[in-house]
């Protein structure tokens, strides 16, 4: 499996055009037999919408959606969100990157207002639910970057390599259901 072109819709990922994409496509193909989608930031905004159209009209082949998801600990929204994608595009989901993260603590310097009991509770709701979803293929919880105030609840291991209570909890889902929602075609 190829996974190309993270967030081609932020200037700060890989920033690229519906344009540019599909025209390099034929060159991605030969490097693989099964390739993701574009990973869009906002898979529901004009970008993501306008590729998967004209893939779709073109007959380009698409064997995977990567998702990302970075929101409040809010396990009915985050699922909504999943099976309002899945409706819309039809593929099977990769969800490369998902945490709960208050976004408004680092763009205000204010302390986060989730908690790791919040994460947990949402993990604890969410990853039943992600083995429950026959479309939903994979997950990876964002290890996320210990210096982000926005991502700090939602820490796998603390500074010392140690795993957080959050950590704990996404750990003994795994251990305890024998988990990992590895589905292939």
């Amino acid at each position: 499996m190829l996974l190309v072109y993270n967030e081609p819709d932020f200037a700060r990922q890989s920033n690229r055009t519906v344009d540019e994409v599909l025209q390099e496509w034929p060159d991605l193909l030969q490097f693989t037999e099964r390739i993701s989608a574009p990973a869009a930031g906002r898979p529901f905004d004009p970008w993501m919408r306008e590729f998967m159209t004209r893939a779709k009209d073109a007959g380009t082949r698409l064997d995977v959606l990567p998702v990302h998801w970075y929101g409040a600990p809010d396990s009915k929204k985050f699922l909504a969100f999943l099976d309002k994608l899945h409706a819309l595009y039809g593929l099977p989901m990769w969800i490369t990157e998902f945490a709960v993260a208050d976004w408004h603590s680092s763009k205000y310097g204010s302390t986060n207002r989730f908690t790791q009991v919040d994460v947990v509770r949402f993990i604890e709701e969410v990853l039943p639910e992600l083995e429950n979803r026959e479309y939903v293929q994979r997950y990876a919880w964002l290890v996320a970057d210990t210096t982000k105030e926005s991502l700090r609840p939602s820490l796998l291991f603390d500074s010392s390599g140690r795993l957080t209570t959050v950590g704990q909890a996404y750990a003994a889902f795994g251990a305890s259901e024998g988990c990992g929602n590895v589905r292939e075609p």
